[in-house]
């Protein structure tokens, strides 16, 4: 059975979040004085969202959910973040701050995302060896993820609408908002397939980490240690690989070449998942 490769894009593949890249390109289709201002409008978006998100996570982490599976608990954290969420996007609609991009420079736009070392090669060799390849992400432009990653797979994301010329209408086609939507299409993209890895590094991965056979954290983000802790998920380093399993409990790494070993030792060696990792 053809084994599946799925994973996070932003600070995954990439060295930083780029969804920020986005508003900076819609200004530069802009008069001078109408392009600062939306940048002060963004600003503005970015600081309410951080302080809303912030209090969220913090009052959410002093009375953490309960709940018998480790997938019902992740559940139920990322439900507490759903309006806010919902809510930035519909702030940026509101405001028109992503209004008016061509396509194809959402596209070039992507081309001059920074990279994590490794992370083509190890996204290449998957596909060489008969891996299906999925990108799945909360970003906002499919088109900058495909010019950032290539033909390597395929990409499902969020979206951005676009009018009769080619140009975005500044509304989103909301397709991964929440770690429950990444869950659930990771859920569809490896129905019927053979072993399951998903790679990411924040919270809104976790549903998609645990639906995986192998559930891989690239990263040592704090606030994603302490939700794992908070929820109950133990998190291992690649000498306790074997300590690892499906749907309880996650493998933890630092960069792309231990995510190469992982998938490629296992598929060398004919390792195939157990109830024990």
């Amino acid at each position: 059975m053809t084994p599946v490769l799925a994973v996070d894009f932003d600070e995954t593949i990439t060295t930083l979040d780029t969804v920020a890249r986005l508003p900076k390109l819609a200004a530069e289709y802009l008069p001078r004085a109408e392009a600062a201002g939306r940048g002060r409008s963004w600003e503005q978006g970015v600081s309410s969202y951080v302080a809303q998100w912030r209090e969220t996570f913090e009052a959410v982490l002093a009375s953490p959910p309960d709940g018998p599976t480790a997938a019902d608990r992740v559940d139920a954290f990322s439900r507490r973040f759903s309006d806010i969420e919902n809510g930035s996007l519909t702030a940026i609609e509101d405001r028109s701050l992503l209004h008016g991009i061509p396509r194809a420079a959402l596209t070039r736009c992507g081309t001059g995302i920074p990279k994590r070392d490794g992370a083509d090669e190890t996204l290449a060799e998957a596909r060489r060896r008969g891996f299906d390849v999925h990108i799945i992400s909360a970003n906002w432009s499919a088109d900058m993820l495909r010019g950032a990653v290539g033909d390597v797979g395929d990409i499902h994301s969020n979206d951005l609408e676009f009018d009769a010329e080619g140009l975005t209408t500044g509304r989103f086609l909301r397709r991964m908002v929440s770690a429950r939507d990444k869950g659930v299409c990771l859920r569809g993209v490896a129905d019927g397939r053979g072993r399951v890895v998903y790679v990411g590094d924040g919270m809104n991965d976790l549903a998609a980490l645990l639906e995986a056979d192998i559930g891989i954290v690239i990263g040592r983000k704090p606030d994603m240690q302490r939700v794992c802790e908070a929820l109950g998920i133990p998190t291992y380093a690649m000498a306790e690989a074997g300590r690892v399993s499906a749907g309880e409990s996650l493998l933890r790494v630092d960069c792309w070449d231990e995510i190469a070993q992982c998938l490629f030792e296992r598929e060398r060696v004919g390792v195939e998942p157990t109830a024990d990792g």
